[in-house]
């Protein structure tokens, strides 16, 4: 326990307790977990493979996880075009952007303030 609470409170002021109890219970007591794993573990190597994982070209959505509250969506945007100008951005060239992955930003926060479960299991008032 005294090395894991020195790591929270050493370093970065953006870990949360939330943080802490999912690197625990989602993490280090996973069933396969190995420690051996970390045996010469390099931060930046690991962070690079994770950059150049390309996942399943066919779908994407395997590289994120539902269970995570990722949510797919596509984007229209107006682009400029070279040597014309529009009056107004609504008549300007739609490009569809399609492939956008995004959190809803009130479950990002509640899970930055609180434990995975937490909400569930206490009696408290908003």
């Amino acid at each position: 326990m005294f090395h894991l609470m020195c790591w929270f409170y050493s370093g970065s002021v953006t870990k949360s307790l939330a943080d802490l109890i999912h690197l625990v219970n989602e993490n280090i007591l996973a069933k396969d977990f190995d420690k051996g794993d970390l045996k010469e573990f390099w931060a930046l190597k690991e962070s690079n493979h994770l950059d150049d994982y390309q996942g399943n070209a066919q779908n994407i959505q395997s590289s994120f996880s539902a269970l995570d509250s990722w949510k797919e969506t596509s984007m229209k945007i107006h682009i400029p075009a070279d040597g014309v100008q529009y009056a107004f951005e609504d008549v300007a060239l739609l490009f569809k952007v399609p492939g956008l992955f995004y959190q809803q930003p009130l479950k990002v926060i509640k899970a930055a303030f609180f434990p995975t479960g937490w909400l569930h299991s206490q009696d408290w008032l908003w």
